[in-house]
């Protein structure tokens, strides 16, 4: 579980560094249809 907190944590650092414009609900949408939890 821990994993993959860090890992949704970086997929947002890293959208938000390359692309500013990104919007963090549809991160978290894309890691919840992957089967991540974001909490």
């Amino acid at each position: 579980a821990i994993k993959r907190v860090l890992n949704a944590i970086g997929s947002l650092l890293i959208c938000y560094t390359a692309d500013g414009a990104c919007e963090t609900r549809r991160m978290v949408r894309t890691l919840v249809k992957q089967g991540h939890t974001p909490i």
